[in-house]
């Protein structure tokens, strides 16, 4: 992937860190390379003033929150679909920024807890911007 750096941090409670540009991504190829990974940690990204972080285990999506909430986990998986649908819409409207994936965990999840495939979150977020945009053509 172009714009992607791997960066192994010297403190091994650090794990993998990947940044990089938001110009110089797909932010859906990067999700599901994620997920087919099947990694457990927390994707960030940042464009002035919006922030959101996703928590991952095992290649699922187990919470999501914008940086000005706290992150919860959902009470069940529409809810949590829902939410993350809203914000990888978001973000895939971004034409600047940075984002980051850690092995730190932004959330520990429960073992009944909510857990979405990113694919679905990719569809129903691709549906979101399409909806938006005949919104502003109609």
């Amino acid at each position: 992937m172009t714009g992607v750096v791997p960066i192994r941090k010297n403190a091994p409670e650090r794990g993998l860190v990947i940044n990089g540009d938001l110009r110089t991504f797909d932010v859906a190829q990067f999700l599901q390379f994620l997920a087919s990974s099947r990694v457990t940690g927390t994707f960030w990204a940042w464009s002035q003033p919006h922030g959101l972080y996703m928590s991952f285990e095992q290649g699922k999506i187990v919470a999501v929150m914008q940086s000005d909430e706290d992150l919860e986990h959902a009470e069940n998986e529409d809810d949590l679909m829902s939410r993350a649908g809203q914000l990888v819409s978001l973000l895939m409207t971004w034409s600047e920024g940075q984002f980051g994936f850690s092995e730190l965990k932004a959330a520990v999840s429960k073992p009944d807890c909510a857990r979405v495939e990113v694919e679905r979150v990719l569809l129903n977020a691709a549906w979101l911007l399409d909806e938006t945009s005949r919104g502003m053509a109609g």
